[in-house]
């Protein structure tokens, strides 16, 4: 076993340790060696043998990730929970703050050319922040189905609050109600191509989280 695990839960308490051992099916087999074998370092030895539980985990993580990868949403929606959703909320308000800040100061000459493609690019720094917040609560990396999963969500808090804040502000309100067909038809549009750029977004970020792992390099 490599010292990722051990040298990240170093500072870990006992209690965090045997929370892992405990749910050690939410867990890579590596992570919960890790805290049986720094548990062990600390003087607890009420613990299951690490040789039998590495033979036993080993052979759940390799089933665990051919149910949890690819397109499998399983594992996703088995842990998926209202911090999940709180998380893509506050960061949904966070992008359409950037939003309106950048449209603020779109008249300004340093910002007039290029602040509608800052807009479209805060899409792709606020999608995988969301993703990195995922691993950080759930110790795993989201799969393919579960990270689009994840991405609609956000996607459809960001429009919602969108259009929260634009009945707030009177702002382009009617314009919204008195659409022509053609103009809902270019919004149902512009969220269709959103939707298929996410999901090739989504699907280079697996194929190269795939790559690096073949060559045993740990990212988020």
């Amino acid at each position: 076993m490599g010292n990722f695990f051990v040298n990240k839960f170093q500072d870990k308490s006992n209690e965090e340790l045997q929370r892992v051992i405990d749910n050690k099916d939410q867990y890579e087999f590596e992570a919960v060696e890790a805290a049986i074998l720094l548990l062990n370092e600390r003087g607890i030895v009420d613990l299951p043998d690490i040789s039998r539980t590495k033979e036993t985990l080993a052979d759940k993580g390799k089933a665990k990730v051919r149910s949890g990868s690819g397109f499998n949403a399983d594992l996703f929606f088995q842990t998926f929970g209202h911090k999940d959703l709180l998380t893509a909320f506050c960061l949904a308000l966070c992008m359409l703050a950037t939003h309106t800040l950048l449209e603020y100061y779109s008249s300004e000459k340093w910002l007039e050319d290029i602040w509608a493609w800052l807009r479209m690019l805060t899409f792709f720094v606020f999608i995988p922040l969301n993703h990195v917040i995922y691993k950080i609560d759930h110790h795993r990396s989201n799969n393919y189905t579960g990270r689009v999963i994840h991405d609609i969500i956000f996607i459809t808090f960001f429009f919602f609050l969108k259009l929260i804040y634009a009945y707030i502000m009177r702002y382009e309100i009617n314009i919204f109600f008195n659409a022509s067909i053609q103009d809902v038809a270019e919004l149902v549009g512009t969220i269709l191509i959103l939707t298929i750029l996410l999901m090739l977004f989504e699907l280079v970020v697996a194929l190269l989280k795939r790559l690096l792992n073949l060559i045993k390099w740990q990212i988020l």
